[in-house]
């Protein structure tokens, strides 16, 4: 295998070859030099964290603060090459393999790794609309929850709640009666008024009861199901990216999304999601 010298001397070889092809009057292309990155030793380079957090570089006796570091192939080989920096973003060397590294410096590089690299995982596409005056797209979607409820704007009765009858319930509800109508495969919701209203006021009520409807189902998805399988908790999110460059299709159907914000999240099958969901971001799959 030829070494890096010999790989730019033969470029550089090919460079005069089209040169001396060239008119005498047409100018040269400049030569690209790109910056020799080099391997570190493994052996004698130690990770660790300051009581800030900050990630420290220790290496031949001496101690550099690191920025966040960056994986060459974070899909494909997500323990290999990894780059680091300094504060200042200047390069500092790259590390081959994690695995070559001492324990303690292997559990603090892949603890920083795993924060800078996490991936948010996307159940349901609600809406994908592009921004008129920016030009980005925002996207409302659905991502899995630690269930913790933080992000929940209020507390939504369960269905079960709905359905548990008050103490006095002689007298008629005003709320719309909730019915569960279906199988293990589906559970569909039908809401009925029992009292009529004005026709004044009925497109009012309609959206007003869609809205029920919507929050409802978002609920059923997070409660367990009758058959003893564990629902996922999910959370509404909304997030822009610049353009179709930021969601990554090269793993079709695995895809990945990267926000604005650097966010990163995953759909691990867009053809398993559901018809909506499909149809709202087909453009981008």
């Amino acid at each position: 295998m030829e070494s890096r010298q010999e790989a730019a001397a033969g470029g550089r070889k090919q460079y005069l070859a089209v040169c001396l092809l060239l008119p005498a009057n047409c100018l040269l292309p400049p030569i690209i030099t790109m910056p020799d990155s080099h391997l570190l030793a493994a052996k004698n380079l130690t990770l660790s964290r300051r009581d800030d957090g900050a990630l420290m570089f220790h290496l031949d006796g001496q101690t550099t603060p690191l920025a966040t570091p960056k994986r060459a192939l974070p899909l494909s080989d997500p323990d290999k090459f990894i780059v680091l920096c300094d504060e200042d973003g200047r390069e500092l060397g790259v590390l081959r393999d994690v695995n070559e590294l001492d324990a303690a410096s292997q559990e603090v590089l892949r603890e920083v790794l795993s924060r800078a690299y996490t991936i948010t995982r996307i159940t349901r596409v609600l809406e994908v609309e592009r921004e008129a005056l920016t030009g980005q797209t925002r996207w409302r979607v659905e991502i899995e929850s630690d269930g913790s409820g933080a992000n929940e704007p209020e507390e939504i009765p369960t269905v079960l709640e709905q359905l548990e009858p008050s103490a006095n319930s002689s007298a008629p509800s005003a709320t719309p009666s909730i019915t569960l109508n279906g199988s293990s495969a589906a559970t569909t919701l039908v809401a009925q008024n029992s009292d009529s209203n004005d026709a004044s006021d009925s497109n009012g009520s309609e959206k007003d009861d869609t809205k029920i409807l919507g929050r409802l189902r978002r609920r059923l998805r997070q409660d367990k199901s009758d058959d003893g399988e564990d629902a996922v908790d999910t959370e509404e999110r909304e997030f822009l990216i610049s353009g179709q460059e930021d969601v990554q299709t090269a793993r079709y159907p695995h895809i990945y999304i990267v926000d604005t914000e650097r966010n990163r999240y995953e759909i691990p099958d867009c053809e398993a999601l559901d018809l909506e969901s499909r149809r709202a971001a087909e453009r981008f799959f």
